[in-house]
């Protein structure tokens, strides 16, 4: 109740344009969420004003997101809640929220809306080891005991223990160390879900791990110690366990079960593999440099690999290519080598070398993902008779028998990243196999990505719902590759009273006849007042070519909306144009917009 109060005050002392400011409304849910009043806390971050967080940077959006998740989980809402958390990928990357996310994240398993698996768990358990290493053990604890209930509901032992010896290594630097030390007990004495037999006995184990096409590393690494018990010297085991740790993201340990199996097993290729990225995982420099003198002698090609992938992860990508052509003159049969070149030439901007490469790959493969590779850098570098024989391969059909592509396909989504390196995602319509045409209206004081063409990957980075109805609203999102031409539109804010629907269709409709595109970002949620009345509001952009005519633009949507009951305002277009700014600064302080 005190914080409360505190926000109240502090919301009243920032007097005038408070309410445009999201960081009072934020901290009103962060207290109405602390007593459980999940309802109340939900209406405190509905109410920021859409765009608002835009001048804030990408974690008090990212913080708001999840709160709000938090309060539709809270609530039972699982379907809205899910829809509305952020990505842990997201979190991590710019150090968001990870506590509330985590709390989240556990009301959703416990609602069967969120799949409680190893992907979930590994990231966890290697972001409490982080925090516990920056001096951060409060949170570290949080995250840890988290991860620890989270595998102990998965019937995961290795993971539980794993999470309660980083929960022990937090707690000792804790100030009150003692003030923790039943929730410690308790999750020393989690009660381990039961998991299911072992599909192979252990002799066969291995080999079923690896044909198998998909499996639960943390399961697997389960049964892999249980038959190891049997099969102590078995590598085949060994190497199947060491690859379950580092698919864990545990390359320290991984790496550790292999360095004297790799010393007195040199010319063991699979070990030797597993052993290299784990110990590139872990920046292990030292222990790739011993690892080195041993291949150079007994396996030169995997040790020259060592070279390449070292190159990778410091984006030395000459050296990178250049070990890789080492590599390809002493076995002109690797596949994985020639992934590697043309991924090292495409992120120096090489695309004609990796067009090289990525040939060289579909001539000795089958159809598939490099066939989707090559079309990548076949568009960029303008050739298209590349991009219709992968077409041909992949048996897509495509309108035209020459020149570029550019046809409708589908609606998709596009992730990106703005200045700030915050993600943002855009809507385009597919335009061939891997181009698209942006259509979404990026926010003013960010690089207006409307009407840009772009190469995306066609790897969809969220996965089709089962249900059917669900299906029929899904839209596939992939991650963007390079600009191919850019757009050349500005935008500018409106805000305003929503008109509903069929005043809204014609202007929108009307914009687009002009070249331009009005694009709203507010949902139901938002809402303007008067003194007496409240009304559902209308917030977005409108999108013109940078040498618009911005007193036309401002007449036209004058004379486009003369008729509505309420006003729209668009202070800053109004402004750059010349036009008359009182008119919209009155609306603005009468319904409390604020663009």
């Amino acid at each position: 109740d005190e914080a409360l109060q505190l926000a109240a005050d502090q919301r009243r002392r920032a007097g005038v344009g408070s309410a445009s400011d999201p960081r009072w409304p934020e901290d009103e849910a962060d207290s109405l969420a602390i007593l459980g009043r999940w309802d109340e806390a939900l209406a405190a971050i509905d109410s920021i004003k859409p765009g608002s967080m835009s001048s804030f940077g990408p974690r008090l959006a990212q913080r708001c997101a999840t709160v709000r998740a938090r309060c539709l989980a809270e609530l039972g809402r699982f379907e809205e809640a899910l829809a509305a958390l952020p990505s842990i990928d997201e979190v991590v990357r710019i150090a968001g929220d990870l506590i509330t996310w985590v709390a989240a994240a556990e009301v959703l398993v416990g609602g069967q809306a969120l799949t409680n698996d190893s992907a979930l768990g590994c990231v966890l358990l290697e972001r409490a080891s982080f925090l516990l290493g920056q001096g951060k053990p409060r949170t570290t604890f949080d995250i840890a005991a988290a991860s620890a209930r989270l595998a102990a509901q998965r019937g995961s032992s290795v993971t539980l223990k794993a999470a309660v010896e980083v929960l022990e290594a937090a707690q000792a630097k804790l100030r009150e160390p003692a003030s923790v030390d039943a929730e410690v007990e308790a999750c020393r004495h989690l009660t381990l879900a039961p998991i299911a037999p072992a599909p192979a006995d252990p002799e066969h184990l291995a080999e079923y791990l690896q044909q198998a096409d998909e499996q639960d590393p943390e399961l697997a690494i389960e049964w892999i110690e249980a038959a190891r018990v049997e099969r102590p010297g078995d590598g085949e085991l060994l190497c199947a366990q060491a690859a379950g740790e580092l698919a864990l993201r545990r390359a320290t340990r991984s790496a550790a079960m292999l360095r004297s199996w790799i010393a007195d097993h040199p010319m063991d290729e699979a070990a030797g593999r597993i052993l290299v990225e784990s110990m590139l995982a872990s920046s292990d420099d030292r222990g790739l440099d011993e690892l080195c003198g041993v291949l150079q002698q007994h396996q030169p090609t995997l040790a020259l690999w060592v070279t390449a992938r070292r190159a990778q992860a410091a984006e030395r990508w000459d050296d990178c290519m250049t070990a890789c052509a080492a590599i390809v003159a002493l076995d002109d049969t690797v596949l994985n080598t020639r992934r590697l070149w043309a991924a090292a030439a495409e992120a120096a901007g090489q695309w004609d070398v990796a067009l090289v490469r990525l040939e060289e790959l579909v001539a000795r493969t089958e159809p598939g993902p490099d066939d989707w590779e090559l079309m990548i850098a076949a568009t960029i570098c303008d050739d298209w008779v590349a991009v219709r024989n992968g077409c041909r391969r992949l048996a897509l059909e495509v309108e035209t028998s020459e020149g570029p592509i550019d046809e409708v396909w589908a609606h998709v989504q596009l992730e990106d990243r703005d200045e700030s390196g915050a993600t943002v995602v855009l809507d385009a319509v597919r335009t061939g196999p891997v181009t698209a045409h942006v259509y979404s209206v990026t926010p003013p004081g960010h690089r207006q990505r409307h009407g840009d063409d772009v190469v995306f990957r066609p790897s969809p980075l969220n996965d089709p719902p089962e249900d059917a109805a669900e299906l029929k609203a899904f839209v596939f999102r992939f991650p963007v590759v390079a600009l191919r031409r850019a757009g050349a539109f500005a935008a500018w804010a409106f805000d305003g009273v929503w008109p509903g629907p069929e005043a809204w269709a014609v202007i929108r409709d009307a914009a687009v006849d002009r070249g331009w595109r009005l694009w709203l970002t507010s949902g139901a949620s938002y809402k303007l007042f008067t003194d007496d009345e409240v009304f559902d509001g209308a917030y977005g952009f409108i999108a013109v070519p940078v040498d618009a005519d911005l007193a036309e633009v401002d007449r036209w949507l004058a004379d486009a909306t003369a008729h509505w009951e309420h006003p729209l305002t668009w202070v800053e277009l109004c402004r750059a144009a010349g036009g008359d700014v009182a008119k919209h600064e009155a609306a603005c302080e009468r319904y409390g917009t604020w663009n």
